[in-house]
C-alpha cells in the first residue's frame, strides 16, 4: 500500500512541476532508495560526481599549458551570469537536466543536443542561485580527426598557437575566464568556467577540498584495512 501511494505522490511531481524538475528528481531519487529495484526513468545530463566537472577549472594543473587570448571567451553564444529564463529565450527547452546539491548550493544542469564541425556533441549548461557559471561540450565520436578538428577550432576563435600532441591545455582571456581542452583518451571536452562570479567560484572550491579530504580519508581507510589482512 505505502509503495502504491509513494508511486502516486511521484507521479503528481511529475504531472505538476514537469519531468525535469528538481522536485521530479529528488523525489525519484528517494523512491528509488526505498525500492531498488524501481526502473523510473529521468533524462540526466550527468550520471557522475558533479564536482568532477568543474575540479580541474577551480583548481587548475599546474603542468598543463595556459593560452591567453585577446578575445572574450563565450560558450555557445552565451556570457557567463545569464539566467535560467534567458537561457531558454536563447535555446529553447531543455533536453536533459541534473541536479546536486554542492554544500548549501544546488547546482543545476540543463543539456542539449547539437552539432559542431558535423560531429554530435551533448552541451551542458550548469547553473547555481540563477547564474550560469560552467558550460560542457561532449564531443560524441572519439578520434584522432575530431580532436584536430576542434583544436584547429579553437585556435582560430582564440588566436593562439598550441603545440599538436598536447592532449590538455588551458585557454583564458583578460577577465580570466577559463576554456579548458581535456582528452581524456576515450572523449574530448571542451569546459568553460567563469570564476568572475567569485560567490559560486569559492563555494566550489570549498566543496572540491573536502571531497578530496573524504577521498583521501578512504584511500587511507582502506590501505590500513589492506595491511590487517
Amino acid at each position: 500500500m505505502a509503495f502504491v501511494s509513494q508511486y502516486i505522490f511521484l507521479i503528481c511531481l511529475r504531472l505538476f512541476y514537469g519531468a525535469l524538475s528538481p522536485q521530479y528528481f529528488f523525489g525519484l531519487k528517494r523512491f528509488r532508495q526505498r525500492y531498488p529495484g524501481f526502473s523510473g526513468n529521468f533524462k540526466s545530463c550527468i550520471n557522475n560526481d558533479v564536482i568532477l566537472h568543474f575540479d580541474k577549472l577551480c583548481f587548475r594543473k599546474k603542468s598543463l599549458p595556459v593560452y591567453e587570448t585577446p578575445d572574450p571567451v563565450q560558450f555557445d553564444g552565451c556570457f557567463y551570469g545569464i539566467s535560467f529564463s534567458q537561457l531558454k529565450q536563447l535555446k529553447g527547452k531543455p533536453e536533459t537536466a541534473s541536479y546536486e546539491w554542492i554544500g548549501e548550493k544546488l547546482v543545476k544542469v540543463f543539456g542539449y543536443r547539437d552539432k559542431i564541425l558535423e560531429r554530435g556533441v551533448k552541451i551542458n549548461f550548469f547553473f547555481t542561485d540563477d547564474q550560469f557559471f560552467l558550460g560542457e561540450f561532449q564531443f560524441q565520436s572519439y578520434n584522432k580527426a575530431v580532436i584536430n578538428s576542434v583544436r584547429e577550432m579553437l585556435q582560430a576563435k582564440y588566436h593562439f598557437k598550441a603545440g599538436t600532441t598536447e592532449s590538455d591545455f588551458y585557454i583564458t582571456d583578460r577577465t580570466g575566464s577559463l576554456v579548458f581542452f581535456n582528452d581524456n583518451g576515450y572523449r574530448l571536452n571542451v569546459q568553460y568556467y567563469f570564476p568572475q562570479l567569485e560567490a559560486i567560484d569559492q563555494c566550489l572550491k570549498k566543496a572540491i577540498k573536502k571531497s578530496n579530504l573524504i577521498r583521501e580519508k578512504e584511500q587511507v581507510d582502506e590501505n590500513n584495512l589492506g595491511n590487517l589482512l
